[in-house]
């Protein structure tokens, strides 16, 4: 299945903000993004921000899951893409 442009966006805005620490609001208004539709610049800002500001929440339950025993076998590496995808993936599981 075919990921939509909104979250590819977005999952590249969140590795840049990971890895470069940019700023995430001056990348949701980059020329790329205004190329999408409303709606998928709306998804794409609400998985940006809303995985910013769930960060550390789903940071702090992520590592308490991954230390528990029944988990041990879906530890991940803390390289950013693993952590960027898994916290929008989070994201979206709480909307």
């Amino acid at each position: 299945m075919p990921v939509s442009p909104a979250r590819s966006l977005a999952f590249e805005i969140l590795l840049r903000v990971e890895r470069e620490e940019s700023y995430a609001a001056e990348l949701l208004h980059s020329e790329r993004l205004a190329k999408l539709s409303s709606r998928d610049h709306g998804l794409a800002t609400e998985l940006v921000m809303g995985v910013l500001r769930w960060q550390s929440l789903l940071d702090q339950r992520y590592t308490n899951c991954s230390f528990s025993p029944e988990f041990r076998h879906m530890r991940l590496s803390s390289k950013a893409w693993n952590w960027s995808r898994l916290r929008e993936n989070a994201r979206q599981l709480r909307s």
